[in-house]
């Protein structure tokens, strides 16, 4: 409830918010280039918030679950562009803004003063940022520049500000536990815990008791991050730390269904069929065309085999396929492989 409160207190004020209309929230990546992230939910579970399932398109807001219509849950929408975060809103309820260094100044005054919600990142440990800036995990350092920053933020907007951290920079110093109550004590609405530290990466195994460490020091709200690519095993990170929400992370790259399949576990206690293979091949197809639309066909064929590959995993005899789709170059090349391979899947599985 306390979350649900935290990112739904100004919905029935209606209010107007220029360009991002009734439920807008933005999220700052410390001292990153990057391209604009918008994150989308429609009819936010009060256990899920999603965080990962990259789309990149212009015009068109279907999120790849599985079918064309607007998703029902969790996309994210990366755009530098003002309009298509308009546009957006006539389908979702709530977004997340990470803004890229090249916006200038007048539309990135109107999207943090217009925002619902800021989240300050300090969970990123890419090596430009995280060792060359000493920007996101590095701040998990200096627990007092944390506090800085966040009251600074705090102190300037009037909507409630949110901060993303890992547990730690490294196994010697993990200080989750403090850095929330800082971020608490500087005014944060809720922070948010990636259970690995920054020297982990994604490698090992999230701890999930620095969660519920977290959780029971603070009395924001908290929400948990970390192996969560199955429906029972979000149900089991609830139970186990007692966080207010979970974020779903790499286990959407290939599998968007995944917040879909969660959503109705912990709503109705129903595993509900994971995607056919031809529906996988349909969804790689509906995939590359988003893309195409929002570039052209050559960085499309290009940036789709990455997905493709992830798609693919698991699938009966796919290395070849992988291989080939891996070689293609124009789309032709690429939708014939696919039209190959479910014509063999057909035959022979």
């Amino acid at each position: 409830d306390a979350l649900k409160r935290c990112f739904w207190q100004e919905k029935k004020k209606k209010k107007n918010l220029g360009i991002f209309g009734p439920n807008a929230a933005l999220e700052v990546e410390t001292g990153v280039e990057g391209l604009a992230r918008v994150i989308r939910t429609n009819k936010l579970s009060p256990n899920i918030i999603t965080n990962y399932t990259k789309v990149v398109f212009k015009d068109r807001f279907e999120i790849l679950l599985g079918c064309e219509n607007p998703p029902s849950d969790g996309t994210v929408i990366e755009t530098m562009y003002p309009s298509i975060i308009k546009a957006a809103n006539q389908y979702y309820d709530l977004v997340f803004v990470d803004l890229d260094e090249n916006v200038d100044e007048e539309t990135r005054k109107t999207i943090i003063y217009d925002s619902d919600i800021i989240v300050i990142n300090m969970g990123c440990r890419v090596p430009k940022v995280a060792l060359r800036a000493q920007a996101g995990s590095a701040l998990l350092k200096d627990p007092e520049k944390i506090r800085e920053i966040v009251s600074a933020v705090v102190q300037a907007v009037s909507v409630p500000v949110t901060v993303k951290i890992r547990s730690g920079w490294d196994e010697d110093h993990i200080n989750a536990v403090q850095v929330a109550k800082v971020c608490e004590s500087a005014g944060a609405s809720a922070i948010a815990i990636h259970a690995r530290t920054r020297k982990q990466g994604y490698s090992g195994k999230a701890d999930w008791k620095i969660i519920k460490d977290v959780k029971e020091s603070v009395s924001i709200p908290v929400i948990g991050n970390g192996d969560i690519d199955s429906p029972k095993k979000a149900l089991a990170m609830l139970q186990e730390t007692g966080c207010d929400g979970i974020m779903i992370g790499r286990a959407a790259i290939g599998n968007p269904w995944l917040f879909k399949e969660c959503k109705e576990y912990l709503e109705n206690g129903v595993l509900i069929p994971k995607p056919t293979n031809e529906e996988k091949i349909e969804m790689i197809k509906y995939h590359y065309h988003l893309l195409k639309e929002d570039k052209n066909e050559k960085a499309a064929i290009l940036e789709i085999r990455t997905h493709a590959l992830a798609y693919l995993k698991g699938m009966p005899e796919s290395k070849r396929y992988k291989e080939l789709i891996c070689k293609s170059k124009t789309e032709d090349e690429f939708l014939n492989i696919l039209e190959e391979y479910k014509l063999f899947l057909k035959n022979d599985y």
